[in-house]
């Protein structure tokens, strides 16, 4: 019986260093031009492969949507708790947190974006009286 036994995990053990040498690993997908001129895209699969038309078009209405993205990040708004003073060469911020009111100043040429659109907003809102 105990012969059996490691004669079964012998095999076992070259049927599993065999399977490592059958042939090198394939890239995940490939690209092809089929008969008719358009072009595919084959995925391997665990259980054979996928093969799908490329489509330019959509690649191309991707790039444009990702620009977009881009243009509407670029637009930066102030947060609507920082309110802007203007104090000639200086500005001086305050925002209401939960633990109170905080305040700090900062020269004009130093402003960064987010301040630069509070302070935009604060000139453009008519005076209080």
């Amino acid at each position: 019986m105990r012969t059996h036994v490691l004669l079964g995990v012998a095999l076992m053990l070259a049927g599993l260093g065999a399977g490592a040498q059958d042939k090198p690993a394939e890239p995940a997908e490939k690209r092809a031009v089929g008969k008719d001129g358009k072009a595919y895209v084959e995925r391997a699969m665990p259980f054979g492969t996928a093969k799908r038309a490329e489509k330019p078009e959509e690649a191309k209405k991707q790039v444009v949507k990702k620009e977009e993205v881009k243009r509407e990040v670029d637009k930066v708004e102030a947060l609507p708790n920082l309110r802007a003073f203007d104090e000639g060469d200086t500005v001086r911020f305050e925002s209401r947190l939960p633990f109170g009111l905080s305040t700090y100043s900062k020269k004009k040429s130093e402003l960064n974006e987010v301040e630069r659109a509070a302070l935009e907003r604060q000139q453009k809102k008519p005076a209080s009286k």
